[in-house]
């Protein structure tokens, strides 16, 4: 498995890259809106990692967030006025830039739309479309935004931004980098821990494991209690629209604390094991900034190998392998009963 300092070095590294990409974008000390907070329902411990390391990165450029939302409270007046006209957009990043995510790809380019004459600045995300008209679609509204710039968190997505969707595109590390190196909440309780997608995205169904191996996904470990105080707000968003403004401050600074909730609560999941076996992009992600050793497959679109291959090839703490059946005898954890590939739409980060 080597050392934990390569694992380090190659954080380093693409902590220097995000910085590289974002500072000849983002002037330090521009007021920017940031309107698609991960709020929404299909939640998990990636698209908080991502929040959490934008932010990270934007407190530290002493970025002046004027104006936060998330798809429900988004108000396009009140943006545009907190903006101005030199104001920046960012969207979040994360796995939603696809026709599998219907809502949230026509929020985006809805806001791409409504703002011709802004710089807008897409965080990094994974590209993909599914049916050729969702594509003609997305490049009909983006293709002709003088001021949009899309970051591909893989070669392929980048490819798709520049050639797909012909937009001004740059390749970009996820932002969940920005968090840094993460400390183990606990010791280790099993040998391996196989964080093994559960929904339409994975490409193995059924796994059988042996005692050393314990088989959980983020849903497994997640309590919805932090989301409760959200939807709280959103009630009284609807009874008492004259406290809109308020209760849309609140719900901002409560979402800070659900990200933070949510991503301890994937850390204490992934201290579990002593090693990680993974189809989930930022167990990942998170794996090698808390120094844990951890074997890699696919999911079912391909997200997970186009982003090992652009940025984490070659780490020590990393092993691919392509298939769930070599990843069980990569680990020792288990034999695979059943392995199936299907279609339908992925989760998102």
């Amino acid at each position: 498995w080597g050392f934990v300092t390569q694992a380090k070095q190659v954080i380093t590294s693409l902590c220097q890259t995000i910085n590289e990409v974002l500072q000849e974008l983002i002037p330090e000390g521009s007021r920017c809106a940031l309107p698609d907070l991960p709020a929404h329902t299909n939640v998990n411990v990636g698209d908080h990692a991502i929040w959490l390391g934008e932010n990270a990165w934007l407190r530290r450029r002493s970025v002046e967030l004027v104006y936060t939302s998330d798809m429900r409270t988004y108000e396009r007046t009140r943006m545009a006025k907190r903006l101005g006209p030199d104001g920046i957009i960012l969207l979040s990043g994360g796995g939603n830039f696809s026709d599998l995510h219907p809502v949230h790809q026509q929020f985006r380019e809805m806001i791409v739309r409504a703002f011709p004459h802004h710089q807008i600045i897409q965080f990094p995300q994974t590209i993909w479309f599914a049916q050729p008209t969702s594509l003609d679609r997305a490049r009909s509204v983006f293709a002709h935004h003088p001021k949009l710039t899309v970051l591909a968190r893989d070669h392929r997505s980048l490819e798709m931004a520049r050639y797909g969707l012909q937009v001004s595109a740059r390749l970009c590390p996820d932002m969940a980098f920005m968090l840094g190196r993460l400390p183990r909440i606990s010791p280790p309780s099993v040998e391996a821990l196989w964080i093994w997608r559960k929904d339409c995205a994975s490409a193995c169904q059924t796994l059988r494991m042996q005692p050393n191996a314990k088989v959980a996904d983020w849903v497994d470990g997640l309590s919805a209690t932090p989301m409760g105080f959200t939807r709280f707000l959103e009630r009284q968003l609807v009874a008492y629209p004259r406290a809109r403004h308020t209760l849309q401050r609140l719900l901002v600074a409560a979402h800070d604390r659900i990200a933070r909730a949510y991503l301890e609560m994937g850390c204490r999941i992934l201290s579990q094991g002593k090693m990680i076996v993974t189809d989930r992009l930022h167990a990942h992600i998170l794996s090698l900034l808390l120094g844990i050793p951890h074997i890699v497959f696919d999911d079912h679109y391909g997200k997970v190998k186009t982003f090992y291959e652009t940025w984490t090839e070659g780490c020590d703490l990393t092993r691919w392998v392509n298939s769930p059946e070599e990843a069980q005898r990569a680990s020792g954890g288990g034999q695979v009963a059943q392995s199936a590939g299907h279609g339908g739409g992925a989760r998102h980060a």
